[in-house]
């Protein structure tokens, strides 16, 4: 079936075919065959056979003509209204045709180049210039008006007069008079001018023509510049300028001007020296920084500036206090380790691991359930209930030493027909050899305490000691307790008992003998393994170190709150340093927070918007990535903004070209962008003795017809040299975007 009248074609009837549909001649040919003469109907691409009735296009747009070319989509023909049709290049219209006439649009040049026969009206509204040998209108064209200027390369022959002014470097006038005045040949006769004008070498000979008659009054440049301008008299160094009246010019002095015979920088204060000043022609003047690696600078003085010695390496920085170098302190690798544990509650000193550790100075006030076992080391000496020892032999006895109020250790030593057997826990005396009797046996209890009854026993009986063993001689001259006593020497002969304490006291001691005192906070005494330390107070001096932590005592108070469950974790020195009040928010997921000293590469778009009053950057210089690449510009270019902001080819470029601007391969640039968003990127391209130039631009694959530096769009390149396109693209809305470009050519 053919085409219906707005083209489309439609498949004969059975079609289309069903799947699994035998194909049959009946239905088959006829609908090849109609297929057949619908392609054979069909314009061929390749320039075959032509059309046999009209060729109708699409109307277009400026930007989009219907009638265009495969390489340059935004030049051709394009229907703006009834009976109105134009020629665009670039997107700019150059050409109007109507029923009625053609039109060249203002800013566009018509050039040509052979002979034209205007019969109807021929207006020009700028310059018109004729570049041939003559300009020939025929007597029954009328008289010809030139509102402009009318620019002649060779001879005028004007037979009928010239009205108006004639401009050249020689004209001949053959007969006729200037304003009344006759001439002959090229010479004037005798007579006055009253109006003479000419565009090349000019003389008057015998006058010169003064102001009044539009001159200078002057036969030299110096002298016609004396003449035209204010008087020079007492005006050195003045500019001239227009009155603020707008009717005449006049001399100004400028203010500030001088001469400056040097220039000098210095820096006062230290760390910072200067070189090459003073400057009184021309140099550099430079500025070098110097102190010690690894340390910090610091104020020596209210205005002086010195570098402290190199900072240890996980070390907590200290302040020297004024004119004094800061310094570091640390007592061993695990200080910062020890700071990220969280031990107690909010004010608690931080523990490492949750144990009080070994404080290498400090007083511990309050302490209950302290394991003896593993959470005492050292000797228990006398005056805290223990014995002073740490070690015995077999036998050996504890004897009280008044000097010095110790316990001494000693054995018993055999005697004449006595000896001593020292066994584990045991002493066996025993009479040894020898003969006699014993008549008479007796105890004394001497200076122990102790009393003895029954002797002297002569024969046979029993001595029974009695009495209370003293604490020089061994004993506690303590005869009762209570269960929970604990027993401790304070003076005398006999050991002192404390009553066990109240439920959760906690054993301290006074200086002189132990006390039950109070545990304060809710939880756990501190044991071997994370307790919990409520408000604890440890000691009293300026700075007290746990588990080899150095804290500083502060003035009055201080506070470190970390929040439950988090942790702070230092891995160097770190310092910490503002004013009261400020508050330091950090990135919400894992990042490296940038230093104002330290190369950073920000791989997230970073957004400066300053205030009504501030501004939002200010950068002494910037560096903007550049791909250099050894390509010649050809075809449809893409270039990715997030690669670079400069991309140089530096071969020929072999043929026009389309630029196509993408965030990236994946990208879109409506997607990297927001509206309102705008960005600067140049293309620099190398050219050859054959130029060739950017046609069309595109974003993210369509076109967008630029507004170009100048008005006009570039139709041509620049030879043997490097063209330099910038292009500024402001997105104004979805998928929209305003692109303003501009070609420079270095060579």
């Amino acid at each position: 079936m053919p085409r219906n009248g707005s083209g489309t074609y439609t498949l004969p009837t059975g079609n289309p075919v069903e799947a699994n549909t035998i194909i049959e001649a009946e239905w088959a040919n006829t609908t090849l065959d109609d297929i057949g003469s619908e392609i054979t109907d069909s314009l061929s691409r390749s320039g075959e056979g032509g059309m046999l009735a009209p060729l109708r296009f699409y109307a277009g747009t400026v930007g989009v003509p219907g009638i265009a070319w495969l390489d340059e989509t935004s030049s051709g023909f394009y229907r703006s209204g009834a009976g109105e049709f134009w020629t665009t290049v670039l997107g700019t219209q150059v050409v109007q045709f109507t029923n009625s006439s053609v039109l060249i649009p203002s800013g566009i040049d018509l050039t040509v180049q052979g002979d034209v026969d205007f019969q109807g009206t021929f207006d020009v509204l700028g310059d018109f210039k004729v570049n041939t040998d003559k300009f020939v209108v025929t007597g029954a064209s009328g008289n010809t008006t030139i509102a402009g200027t009318l620019g002649v390369t060779g001879a005028i022959t004007a037979t009928g007069g010239v009205s108006g002014a004639v401009t050249s470097s020689s004209v001949t006038i053959t007969g006729g008079t200037i304003n009344g005045t006759s001439v002959g040949a090229t010479t004037a006769s005798s007579g006055a001018f009253t109006t003479l004008s000419a565009s090349g070498a000019f003389s008057l000979t015998g006058d010169q023509v003064q102001v009044s008659e539009g001159g200078t009054g002057a036969t030299t440049a110096a002298g016609a510049r004396s003449a035209i301008l204010p008087s020079y008299a007492t005006n050195a160094l003045k500019f001239l300028r227009v009155n603020s009246g707008a009717t005449d010019v006049e001399w100004v002095a400028e203010s500030g001007l001088g001469t400056v015979t040097s220039v000098a920088a210095s820096f006062t204060g230290g760390i910072v020296s200067v070189s090459g000043s003073p400057i009184t022609s021309s140099g550099t003047l430079g500025f070098t920084v110097a102190g010690t690696s690894g340390g910090i600078p610091y104020f020596s003085s209210a205005t002086g500036w010195a570098s402290s010695a190199a900072l240890a390496a996980n070390s907590i920085v200290i302040g020297g206090g004024a004119g004094v170098a800061p310094s570091t302190t640390t007592t061993g690798t695990g200080v910062l380790t020890a700071l990220g544990n969280n031990t107690g509650s909010a004010g608690a000193f931080v523990v490492n691991g949750g144990a009080l550790g070994t404080p290498s100075s400090g007083t511990l006030t309050n302490v209950t359930g302290l394991p003896l076992s593993t959470g005492v080391t050292g000797t228990l000496s006398v005056a805290n209930g223990g014995t002073g020892q740490t070690s015995y032999t077999d036998g050996q006895l504890l004897i009280g030493n008044s000097t010095g109020n110790t316990l001494a250790k000693a054995t018993l030593t055999a005697g004449s027909g006595i000896s001593i057997t020292n066994g584990s826990g045991t002493i066996t005396i025993a009479a040894t050899g020898g003969s006699g009797t014993v008549t008479s046996v007796d105890v004394s209890g001497g200076t122990t305490g102790l009393t003895t009854s029954g002797g002297p026993v002569t024969t046979s009986g029993t001595i029974t000691l009695a009495g209370t063993l003293i604490t020089s001689n061994g004993g506690t001259g303590v005869t009762t307790y209570s269960a929970g006593d604990l027993v401790y020497y304070a003076s005398g002969t006999a050991l002192s008992k404390l009553a066990i304490g109240t439920n959760n006291y906690v054993l301290t001691s006074n200086g002189t003998s132990p006390t039950w005192t109070a545990n304060t906070g809710t939880g756990n005494v501190v044991r071997a393994t994370s307790p919990t330390l409520t408000t604890p107070t440890l000691g009293v001096a300026s700075a007290t170190s746990v588990n080899k932590v150095a804290i500083t005592a502060p003035a009055t108070s201080a506070t470190l709150t970390i929040a439950d469950g988090k942790t702070l974790t230092a891995n160097n020195s770190l310092t910490l340093a503002g004013t009261d009040s400020t508050t330091m928010t950090f990135p919400s997921s894992s990042a490296t927070v940038a230093g104002l000293g330290i190369a950073q590469s920000f791989t997230a778009k970073q957004t400066f918007t300053g205030s009504t009053s501030v501004l939002a950057a200010a950068f002494t210089n910037v560096v903007e990535p550049a791909t250099i690449s050894a390509t010649a510009a050809t075809g449809t270019i893409n270039y990715d903004v997030t690669t670079q902001s400069v991309l140089y080819y530096t071969s020929n470029a072999s043929a026009n070209w389309t630029v196509n601007f993408r965030a990236s391969s994946g990208t879109s640039l409506d997607t990297a962008m927001a509206t309102g968003d705008a960005m600067t990127v140049t293309f620099l391209v190398t050219q050859g003795a054959t130029p060739y130039y950017n046609s069309a631009v595109q974003v993210d694959g369509s076109s967008v017809t630029p507004k170009y530096q100048g008005g006009t769009a570039w139709t041509s390149g620049n030879a043997s040299g490097i063209d330099i396109y910038t292009y500024t693209i402001i997105k104004t809305g979805s998928a929209t975007f305003t692109v303003l470009a501009s070609q420079t050519q270095f060579a």
